[in-house]
């Protein structure tokens, strides 16, 4: 979260520099701050990446059954498991209806591999958590920024 507080701070800076830019106000100063902000942005975003990677593994190692609940992914496959960025899951017959799916980027980001298994929910029940509420947050999260990276 400090991260994520660095990054919005560090737009807001920019947009009130651009503002004053703009209007020809405070120039050297807006100049400086925009130039500041944009250089604390960038470190932010790279040291955000690695964070959430990092958070992605852990939660693979030590919580598998809330990342295949996080993921949609209700049976082991024998290849890599693919990555969501929409669907809408279905408990009773236990699939992702109308999934739009990167085929094995969750084995890559899990395990750096392509062909890695991820164990899906059918490897912890009859304990299996949930999947519509971790699953929606997380694909919004996921397809918004996937949007807003063009």
């Amino acid at each position: 979260m400090l991260i994520g507080a660095f990054i919005l701070g560090s737009f807001f800076i920019m947009s009130v520099s651009a503002f004053y830019l703009l209007k020809s106000k405070h120039v050297d100063f807006a100049r400086k701050s925009f130039t500041t902000a944009l250089f604390v942005a960038v470190i932010a975003s790279i040291a955000i990446l690695i964070s959430g990677d990092s958070q992605g593994r852990i939660v693979s190692r030590y919580q598998p059954a809330k990342l295949a609940a996080l993921e949609g992914i209700y049976k082991t496959t024998n290849t890599g498991a693919p990555m969501r960025i929409f669907g809408i899951p279905d408990d009773r017959s236990k699939t992702v209806r109308y999934g739009l799916e990167v085929p094995g980027a969750l084995s890559f980001l899990v395990h750096r591999d392509f062909n890695k298994p991820v164990p899906g929910l059918d490897q912890f029940e009859p304990d299996i958590p949930p999947v519509a509420l971790p699953f929606y947050p997380s694909t919004l999260w996921l397809g918004s920024a996937f949007i807003l990276s063009f």
